[in-house]
């Protein structure tokens, strides 16, 4: 890992991720998470080319941005979020529900 306090994931961090994290799977995302050493959340995106063109995939990632910056109590965890394609066809108040929800329920 390059450094901790970064905001940034780097690909060493994916790999942790994978390798020593732990996953829970919703509706709409997937989150991959670890337990950090920082004092705030750092989040990555993976979403697939076959979910649509560049714009459609941005539109996704600037919905949960905003869904993950209004979370109120942000646990100190590393998270990668694979976007599902059925997320295209979901309302914003469906995924915010979703993700807030699951971050919740990482929190406690």
């Amino acid at each position: 890992m390059k450094n901790k306090n970064s905001t940034k994931l780097y690909k060493a961090d994916f790999k942790e991720i994978y390798d020593n994290g732990k996953y829970i799977t919703t509706r709409y995302v997937k989150l991959n998470f670890i337990f950090n050493n920082t004092d705030h959340m750092r989040v990555a995106f993976a979403i697939n080319r076959k979910q649509g063109n560049a714009v459609e995939r941005n539109k996704i990632k600037r919905k949960i941005k905003s869904i993950v910056s209004t979370i109120e109590t942000k646990p100190n965890i590393d998270v990668l979020i694979q976007i599902k394609p059925v997320i295209k066809s979901a309302s914003f108040t469906d995924i915010k529900s979703d993700l807030q929800g699951v971050i919740s329920s990482i929190a406690s």
